[in-house]
């Protein structure tokens, strides 16, 4: 078993810095080969996969190295990790819900591999071969420069798709090391034909001192074109890189977002029992072209604890005074629960506590699991909106797109600012997630933002896909403890079903 070491954390140094080093020729850097034992949608049995970079993760994750698709049922999203621990690599366990297995002994913690070990993820589950290839052939400087360059697309940049500025530098350094490349072998070729010159001149008729010049130049000549197409296979990769870029730099036009600020609002909610104030909030919301106006369903139907247990005893006496104020537009609703205009699906704000208010026990409600979360409310008003939404493209973007998020942040509207902010973020995994939600790969939204309408680019129009509906603990929403704060975003076409 592996010595005692600080937790395993994803770095870059582990994947871009090692990668980096593995591009400009590897010197000393050695690799190792994961082979398939099993056919999966993304390698087939078999097939041998070189890693060049320090530090993979294994799973079903988009953002894993070397990935399995959603077949494997028993395997986690980050299943495990292979890490270089000085001049060894070992095995590391991710998931806290399925094991991993090294020659069929179950890995605690972590364990160092050997050349020829078996990985298996989970009972049952997929099998690799680790290799490490010996002699000259191990070592990353006997794989060509083209190859290197596409496993470090795919080794180093995959968990830092977003890391923009470090990829800009990246690319700056290889079209130098080109630059380069094309200088020093015409130079090298020149010097060759001066030298050629001068011993023609001072030993002309010597044809054993001929035939080594000429098989110097012819093998400066065959350097010289094989450099050169290497050249135009990394300028290949280097478009598609660089294309790869563009596609996932989407921003919303600063012009969209002043207009959509018009039609985001800051609301201020009071919940009545018999006509007295017993709690309130702040979020935002936001109103359609069509005249729909559209909010998170927290913001408009509270979830707390007593506030629910009051609904339950009080359905008669319980109402609701909503305030909207938007930058040039302002407006009232009063509600009961038995006269609700809002439309709003699931929500998971049961409890299976009793609770107590005022000495007075109310009745738990049985607590309800459910599959997605649909954190939506909508009613139609006779106003018209600025925001347009697109609902089918809400549930397929793509990893790494970028969003916008507007809203009214720590009551922002509450302190006299009636101009709404934004929020960048992207995409965190393709399509939903496993709750029917959008994820986001950052939290940096705060209260108030929640009911906020969410944008992107889809077709060159500005356009939104979701509602922001809060963080969670991504780990306890399936009923565990693990897990990291996530923002999550319903999408949009929710509100059309």
């Amino acid at each position: 078993m592996a010595q005692e070491t600080q937790p395993y954390r994803r770095s870059l140094s582990g994947s871009i810095g090692a990668g980096m080093k593995s591009i400009f020729g590897g010197g000393g850097r050695s690799y190792y080969m994961l082979v398939h034992k099993v056919s999966s949608k993304y390698h087939k049995a078999g097939e041998s996969q070189p890693i060049i970079v320090d530090e993979i993760e294994l799973g079903r994750g988009s953002q894993c190295q070397v990935r399995f698709d959603d077949s494997f049922t028993t395997v986690s999203r980050r299943h495990a990790a292979i890490v270089k621990d000085g001049d060894k690599w070992k095995l590391v366990q991710l998931s806290t819900t399925n094991s991993t297995y090294l020659n069929g002994q179950k890995v605690h913690k972590e364990w160092y591999l050997q050349n020829g070990d078996e990985i298996q993820l989970s009972t049952n589950g997929p099998k690799l071969g680790f290799i490490i290839p010996e002699g000259e052939k191990g070592k990353i400087s006997s794989i060509g420069l083209t190859a290197r360059l596409n496993l470090f697309r795919k080794q180093a940049l995959r968990p830092y798709r977003t890391a923009l500025t470090v990829l800009s530098s990246i690319l700056v350094l290889v079209i130098a090391g080109l630059v380069w490349t094309n200088i020093y072998y015409p130079k090298q070729l020149k010097e060759s034909n001066h030298q050629i010159a001068y011993l023609m001149g001072q030993r002309e008729g010597d044809s054993l001192a001929m035939d080594s010049l000429n098989r110097q130049l012819a093998e400066n000549v065959e350097k010289l074109q094989k450099s050169q197409s290497e050249i135009r296979s990394v300028r290949k990769e280097l478009a598609a890189t660089q294309q790869e870029l563009r596609d996932m730099v989407v921003t919303v036009p600063t012009h969209a977002l002043a207009e959509f600020a018009k039609s985001t609002y800051f609301l201020q909610i009071e919940v009545l029992l018999g006509g007295m104030p017993i709690a309130g909030g702040q979020g935002t919301g936001f109103l359609l072209e069509d005249g729909r106006f559209v909010t998170a369903q927290h913001c408009v139907n509270f979830d707390s604890r007593e506030i629910t247990a009051l609904m339950d005893a009080f359905p008669n006496d319980i109402s609701f005074k909503l305030m909207a104020t938007s930058p040039n537009d302002s407006f009232e609703m009063k509600y009961s629960l038995n006269d609700n205009p809002f439309h709003w699906g699931k929500y998971n704000y049961q409890t299976s506590q009793p609770v107590e208010i005022g000495g007075v026990f109310l009745p738990a409600r049985e607590r309800v699991d459910i599959t997605d979360y649909r954190d939506y409310a909508w009613c139609q008003t006779n106003k018209k909106g600025s925001i347009r939404i697109d609902p089918e493209y809400s549930t397929k973007m793509p990893i790494g797109t970028k969003l916008n998020i507007l809203g009214y942040p720590m009551g922002e509207g509450n302190r006299g600012k009636v101009d709404p902010l934004f929020v960048e973020s992207t995409v965190a995994v393709n399509g939903l997630n496993d709750f029917g939600c959008i994820q986001l790969d950052n939290s940096e939204t705060d209260h108030g933002n929640s009911g906020g309408p969410v944008f992107t680019v889809h077709d060159g129009k500005p356009v939104c896909v979701g509602i922001l509906s809060g963080a969670t603990r991504l780990g306890a929403l399936s009923g565990s403890r693990d897990g990291k704060w996530k923002d999550r975003v319903v999408p949009i076409s929710m509100i059309n079903k």
